[in-house]
């Protein structure tokens, strides 16, 4: 019998497509293992949920994928300082208190892919952490910790790719001091939860090598070179995505995204080719052979 992974998303509808591509290359690369996908969501439309369990059975029977209605009322006081970002990124303060039969999970944002195997991040030893993520560089880099009160020995994570010790959660009451934390302190955090996350659970954060969250912050703090040794977890952070038309992604492998993309369902991957259309009209746009002015930053779904 394989052994199972818990892997939980926080999205709505409008991120079906890239939440497919995330899927999609967990399972490609983890053929040992079975996985419980849990998508937390304020809504997903019946299409976007038969499409995501057609692309995950398509790989077997033994996983499963789950969506999971979530009260967005709760997080209404909650600010936004982001304006690519939406409210679903604070859901996963709620992930011990809604999976209260699982005891570890690895939460992971849906604008990333997962190329490689997950049993090495799977199995880390918490040591009595609460969770293990990888260090910000970007943050390290503009030392913003220091803004909220964090010092030179705090680590700071990016909460992107989180392995969570969901028993322990519960146990210490982690979900309502995330809660507390991110209504008392709020509008000192530019960024929202994930300041939340680090403050909240201060010291009880353990670190994971670079390849299990390779950020486009971090492609940039490191000159545009690939430094960290076989990224398995590739994460495209920022308002500019791989499928970002009038903007390119900093992060140096985001042609990943469309090699998953092919290989998800027919109506997501048909967006390679409106994509190439629009780089295409955008090097026009450039050229000022269409006269036309710059397009809203925004395209294809928000996060």
């Amino acid at each position: 019998m394989k052994a199972r992974i818990s892997v939980v998303f926080a999205v709505n509808d409008t991120y079906a497509q890239h939440l497919c591509v995330a899927v999609v290359s967990v399972l490609e690369n983890n053929p040992g293992y079975a996985f419980d996908f849990y998508v937390l969501t304020d809504y997903f439309s019946d299409v976007n949920r038969e499409l995501l369990c057609r692309a995950v059975t398509r790989y077997g029977c033994d996983h499963r994928m789950e969506f999971v209605t979530v009260d967005d009322g709760r997080f209404e006081a909650l600010r936004l300082n982001i304006a690519y970002i939406t409210r679903h990124t604070y859901y996963r303060f709620l992930i011990p208190e809604l999976l209260p039969d699982t005891e570890r999970a690895l939460y992971l944002d849906a604008d990333l892919v997962v190329d490689g195997g997950l049993g090495e991040l799977w199995t880390t030893p918490l040591d009595g952490a609460l969770c293990a993520g990888v260090k910000d560089l970007y943050i390290e880099r503009l030392r913003y910790k220091y803004r909220i009160g964090l010092g030179d020995d705090d680590l700071y994570v990016n909460a992107g790719v989180l392995l969570m010790d969901l028993g322990a959660m519960r146990r210490e009451g982690t979900v309502a001091r995330l809660m507390e934390t991110a209504v008392s302190r709020g509008e000192e955090f530019e960024y929202q939860d994930q300041d939340v996350l680090n403050v909240a659970l201060r010291g009880r954060i353990c670190e994971v090598p670079a390849k299990w969250n390779y950020a486009s912050g971090n492609a940039a703090a490191e000159g545009r070179k690939v430094a960290v040794e076989k990224p398995v977890v590739v994460h495209f952070t920022g308002r500019a995505k791989p499928w970002t038309i009038w903007e390119k992604s900093r992060n140096p492998l985001r042609g990943l995204y469309f090699r998953y993309l092919r290989r998800c369902p027919a109506p997501y991957r048909r967006f390679v080719w409106r994509f190439r259309w629009g780089r295409f009209c955008r090097r026009l746009c450039k050229w000022r052979l269409l006269g036309c002015g710059t397009p809203p930053p925004g395209q294809f779904g928000s996060y």
